[in-house]
C-alpha cells in the first residue's frame, strides 16, 4: 500500500510542478503576447532536444518551417508533448477545446481566488473544488 501512496503522491507533485512551470513560462518573452505559431516555433527546439528528435524542414502545408523528424524513435512522445505544451501555454488546455475570451471582471475574481488559495497546499485543486461547488449550488 505504501508504494501506491508514494506513487500517487509523486504524480500529484509532478502535476502541481507542471502547472506552476506552465504559469511561469506564460510570463516569458517567448510566450507572453505571442501567437500560437511563434510559441510553437520557440517550443520546437526545446522539445526536440529533450526527446532527442531532430528538427527538419517541413514539407507540404509545413513548408517553410521546422518540424519534428517522424523517423526519430521518440517522435510520437515529442509530438504529444509539443501539442500539450502549446495548448496549455496558449490557455487552451490539453482538451483542444474552444478558447474563451475571459471578461476583465472574471479575470479579477479569478486572480483574487488564486491569491487566497495560494496560502494552502494544493492551491489549484482547492480553487477548482471551490468553483465546482459554487456551480453546484
Amino acid at each position: 500500500m505504501q508504494a501506491f501512496i508514494n506513487a500517487i503522491n509523486a504524480a500529484l507533485n509532478a502535476a502541481n510542478a507542471y502547472g506552476d512551470a506552465i504559469a511561469e513560462a506564460r510570463n516569458c518573452p517567448e510566450v507572453k503576447g505571442k501567437g500560437e505559431e511563434a510559441v510553437r516555433a520557440a517550443l520546437l527546439p526545446v522539445v526536440g532536444a529533450y526527446y532527442a528528435v531532430p528538427l527538419i524542414d517541413g514539407e507540404g502545408k509545413a513548408k517553410g518551417r521546422k518540424v519534428l523528424d517522424k523517423a526519430a524513435p521518440k517522435y510520437e512522445a515529442a509530438k504529444k508533448a509539443l501539442q500539450r505544451l502549446l495548448g496549455d501555454l496558449m490557455g487552451k488546455g490539453s482538451d483542444k477545446g474552444e478558447e474563451l475570451e475571459v471578461p476583465e471582471h472574471i479575470a479579477a475574481l479569478a486572480a483574487k481566488l488564486a491569491k487566497a488559495c495560494n496560502e494552502y497546499e494544493q492551491a489549484r485543486k482547492l480553487a477548482s473544488t471551490a468553483i465546482a461547488a459554487a456551480f453546484a449550488k
